[in-house]
């Protein structure tokens, strides 16, 4: 008969004069529990409370085994990596498969230094802070996590796995933002493209509220570019700027791009005329800003502040 059992795989995070060995999956990883303990505060308890194996079973190389019972593997090498190679830590992007890895499991196994910076860069690239909206609340602006494919669909999948809120508003305005209105329904339902031609896919429940979200962040959209009450702030201005004040926002709509909280771009309009369409576009972008968590029937902002206090960095 056909042997079928699966076979064991050593992971290249192997130490010959390590003390215990973790498995994850089918992988094993041959570490010292005293970079563990120094580390983790998961591992500290459990190393000074003692790990028995309890028969030969349990030890690889003579070395006690530690299963790692729903880790992924993958997750595990990054963040064992991460702990043994400084230069590999510090680099100043992560890829996000790195960062999720360091928010998953310093989260499940007290890794506090390398959860605390995963949530650093996961909040600032999804411009999640509850304070005071940026001029420009756009994902984009910051890069501590380089761009990929369906990062969003990632996040929002991390997020709602991990309890990680405070991304999910920015993160859910990305699946709107990144595409026409034309394509949402379309791309939301078949899953984002990826590199290796797999797709990456929301819940269908999350599905649902992107969908929903589209229409309501239209319609904020158009409310943004308020013509005729912008130039009602101005005395003496000429037809022609209501006019190009008009035209930028038939432009924008008529463009198919879901993005209000997107720059105000506007020509033929004086400065005076400009400047006063830039402050009534600017309050209604806070607005949105406020309501996106809303939007998404995610709690508010203060809540999601509440709610992350824990990890207070």
């Amino acid at each position: 008969e056909e042997d079928t059992a699966e076979v064991i795989i050593r992971s290249k995070v192997w130490y010959s004069d390590g003390s215990v060995v973790l498995q994850a999956e089918m992988t094993q990883f041959r570490v010292h529990n005293s970079i563990l303990a120094a580390s983790s505060t998961v591992f500290k308890d459990m190393f000074e409370v003692g790990h028995a194996p309890g028969d030969d079973d349990s030890k690889v190389d003579g070395q006690p085994l530690v299963h790692l019972y729903d880790d992924n593997a993958n997750d595990v090498e990054l963040v064992l990596m991460a702990l043994y190679d400084r230069r590999f830590f510090q680099t100043s992007q992560k890829s996000f498969d790195l960062v999720a890895a360091m928010w998953r499991l310093g989260k499940k196994y007290g890794f506090e230094e390398l959860r605390d910076e995963a949530l650093q860069r996961l909040e600032d690239f999804f411009r999640a802070r509850s304070g005071p909206p940026p001029p420009l609340p756009r994902y984009e602006i910051s890069i501590p996590v380089p761009p990929c494919p369906g990062i969003h669909v990632h996040a929002i999948s991390l997020a709602r796995e991990t309890g990680l809120v405070s991304i999910l508003p920015a993160a859910f305005y990305a699946c709107n933002n990144k595409h026409y209105q034309r394509d949402i329904h379309e791309v939301v339902m078949a899953g984002v493209l990826m590199n290796g031609g797999s797709r990456a896919h929301l819940s269908n429940a999350d599905k649902t509220l992107c969908v929903l979200a589209t229409s309501i962040l239209i319609q904020r959209q158009r409310k943004a570019y308020p013509a005729h009450r912008a130039l009602n702030r101005t005395q003496g201005c000429l037809s022609t700027c209501r006019a190009a004040v008009e035209r930028t926002r038939d432009s924008l709509m008529d463009s198919l791009r879901v993005d209000p909280l997107g720059p105000m771009y506007m020509s033929g309009a004086c400065t005076l005329c400009q400047t006063a369409a830039s402050t009534v576009f600017n309050e209604e972008q806070a607005k949105i800003w406020n309501d996106l968590p809303g939007i998404y029937g995610l709690p508010s902002w203060g809540a999601i502040k509440q709610e992350m206090a824990r990890y207070a960095l």
